[in-house]
């Protein structure tokens, strides 16, 4: 998949935006690395001059050196604090445009593997981009970048040998660094496997229960579960052991190693009379400062090329396909005497598998028609409806929605006059209410509670919303399969439309709940278009107007109710199974 440098362009128009913050940030730090680097200054004025320094000035001298700290780490709680709001500000945009890209994009991006690739760039990736090029790492880089030039210069100012001698070290620091990095890159690569191997795991656990359960599986799983923490545990020190080696151990022995041979030789000069004693102590505290910022500098660049990957999950994310059509749906009601609601032209469509294939040389669903489609399992009718409300676009051919070609008209515009019941219920951990009025925080009472009623779902409304006790649960998971179906059924009655999809809206049923859901249906059809996916033929003959026998991936039958269901039901079984129909 092609990928652009999306997030890149989107953290550089963020920083524009707030440019504010990174201004105040690098005020801070300039301000703090100056004062720091100025107090080896007053040290040595001090004690250079110790004997002459009348104490007034002595004094004013003391509380200078007091002072400066207090005013650093007032600079560095302000750095910390504006690093802090521009992180905010930056991913929560970030997010929400993440959010709203994957609100948008094409339904065939979307699979069980990509949603929790998704999940995790929308929170972890924004979140380590953020750490790393608005948080810690970018603030130590500038902060050790800008300390490094002032000590330099002070110290150079000092003595210019020992400012070579710690130019010389910086290389030696850099190799021994740059030796660890790709080891760190490696194993951060192989602890977030691991982690994703038990998250995998005890998702996979948790949705196959029941099987879990039934099949004495429960050892079997604990085992599992305390292999994998094992290798957790294994990999966490391994990768603790080298970004500790890398960052700290490594680093801070050549610092220490260098240190002592900056103080011999400073001692050695000291003694020949080349040096002040107050020189001395400014040097060596200059030295330490250069290294530990030299080796901070460094050491930056394995925390930003821990932003690598997840800047490219974004980017990857950025580039998934958008939902396309730009031309606005506009129509008076009346046209729709003169047009079909819905008209397939020589449709074709695949999902990559020969099974799965629709075709559909010419098919059309009028105004206030309630036309039932039967074909077996798998066969692709649901796609038929997929594609009325543009979630997949045809490979071949065109669909028109009261005379316009769908391709080109905006999806939101389409699906406000359209009703769906999914095959699967597609429910929120809520209320019955909050469900059936989705996505309005209100709903109209009286429409509300004679769906309610419609479906047979009063008793479990009173249950559950009236009394405001308990929720259907994550996916409905506290309600029966039957109550599902007919919360799934009484929203897409709810909304306003010209056409109402249901996809087998009474296959969990029993008997009364269903002959209660077709009553509804044939009321609904006196104003409004339905079309009915089912594997009941007898459910057709009752309440359709017109019929369409779907097999293979097409439609081999499509006509009046009545003329269709006259054929001699052993005949039509047969030619229908045999797909000689009609």
């Amino acid at each position: 998949m092609k990928t652009s440098k999306k997030s890149a362009v989107f953290l550089t128009d963020a920083l524009k935006k707030n440019f504010i913050f990174p201004l105040g940030i690098i005020v801070c730090i300039v301000f703090s690395a100056l004062l720091s680097s100025v107090m080896p200054i007053f040290f040595q004025r001090v004690i250079d001059n110790l004997a002459r320094l009348e104490f007034p000035v002595l004094a004013l001298y003391v509380v200078i050196i007091m002072i400066i700290p207090v005013i650093c780490s007032l600079l560095d709680i302000g750095k910390t604090k504006l690093s802090f709001m521009l992180t905010n500000k930056v991913g929560k945009a970030m997010r929400e445009a993440l959010y709203d890209h994957l609100l948008n994009i094409k339904m065939r991006e979307f699979s069980k593997d990509s949603v929790q690739g998704f999940l995790a760039t929308v929170t972890r990736s924004v979140g380590k981009i953020c750490d790393v090029l608005l948080g810690q790492d970018v603030l130590n880089f500038i902060a050790n970048t800008v300390q490094i030039i002032t000590v330099f210069l002070f110290l150079l100012a000092l003595d210019w040998r020992v400012t070579l001698g710690c130019l010389v070290v910086t290389p030696i620091l850099f190799f021994v660094i740059k030796s660890q990095r790709v080891k760190v890159d490696q194993k951060q690569s192989e602890l977030l496997q691991v982690l994703l191997e038990g998250e995998n795991l005890i998702v996979q656990t948790l949705k196959n229960m029941k099987i879990v359960r039934m099949f004495s599986g429960k050892d079997h799983e604990r085992e599992r579960f305390s292999n994998w923490n094992d290798k957790n545990i294994s990999t966490g020190w391994s990768v603790r052991f080298t970004h500790a080696m890398a960052i700290n151990i490594l680093p801070r022995a050549v610092e220490q190693l260098m240190y002592g041979i900056v103080f011999v030789f400073c001692i050695v000069t000291v003694k020949r009379g080349a040096m002040t004693a107050g020189t001395l102590v400014a040097v060596l505290s200059y030295v330490p400062l250069f290294y530990r910022s030299m080796s901070g500098l460094l050491s930056v660049q394995i925390g930003l090329s821990a932003a690598a990957k997840p800047m490219r999950d974004l980017d990857q994310l950025f580039a998934l396909e958008r939902e396309e059509g730009m031309q606005a749906l506009s129509f008076h009601t009346s046209q729709a005497s003169n047009v079909p609601l819905v008209q397939f032209r020589d449709v074709f469509f695949t999902y990559g598998r020969v099974p799965c294939n629709v075709s559909i040389s010419n098919l059309s669903i009028n105004l206030g028609e309630l036309i039932v489609i039967v074909g077996e399992s798998g066969g692709g009718k649901t796609t038929i409806f997929d594609l009325i409300c543009k979630f997949f676009d045809p490979i071949e051919g065109s669909i028109l929605f009261m005379g316009k070609n769908i391709q080109a008209v905006r999806p939101d515009d389409l699906r406000k006059h359209i009703s769906l019941m999914p095959q699967e219920s597609l429910l929120w951990d809520g209320s019955i209410r909050s469900n059936i009025c989705y996505p309005e925080q209100t709903c109209d009472e009286k429409k509300l509670h004679k769906l309610v009623q419609d479906t047979a779902l009063s008793e479990l409304y009173e249950r559950l919303d009236a009394s405001g006790s308990d929720t259907i649960g994550e996916s409905g998971s506290h309600i029966s399969g039957g109550e599902k179906q007919r919360v799934s059924v009484a929203r897409a009655m709810n909304r306003d439309a010209l056409l109402y999809l249901f996809d087998e809206p009474t296959s969990a049923l029993d008997p009364i709940s269903t002959s209660k859901i077709e009553d509804l249906v044939v009321e609904l059809k006196k104003d409004y278009t339905i079309v009915i996916v089912t594997h009941n033929m007898q459910q057709a003959a009752r309440i359709s107007d017109k019929t369409a026998f779907f097999l293979l991936g097409e439609v081999i039958e499509f006509g009046d109710t009545e003329t269709i269901f006259s054929v001699p039901e052993d005949k039509r079984t047969e030619d229908y199974i045999t797909g000689r129909f009609g």
